[in-house]
């Protein structure tokens, strides 16, 4: 479970920095360079959530 979590990490960052990088060089679709930047943060909520510890009842 950990080498998962770490492999949607390391996407989510690959996706984010991608999609900076074609937003600020204008390479490419503005369009799909917002979209990779908003699934690599959905993707880092996601693992957030996944790994925050359960309260106790």
């Amino acid at each position: 479970m950990t080498l998962l979590l770490s492999l949607a990490v390391l996407a989510a960052l690959a996706l984010i920095g991608v999609g900076l990088r074609a937003l600020a060089t204008g390479r490419g679709d503005r369009v799909r360079a917002g979209l990779m930047v908003a699934a690599g943060v959905i993707v880092l909520i996601n693992v957030v959530l996944i790994t925050a510890p359960v309260p106790a009842p």
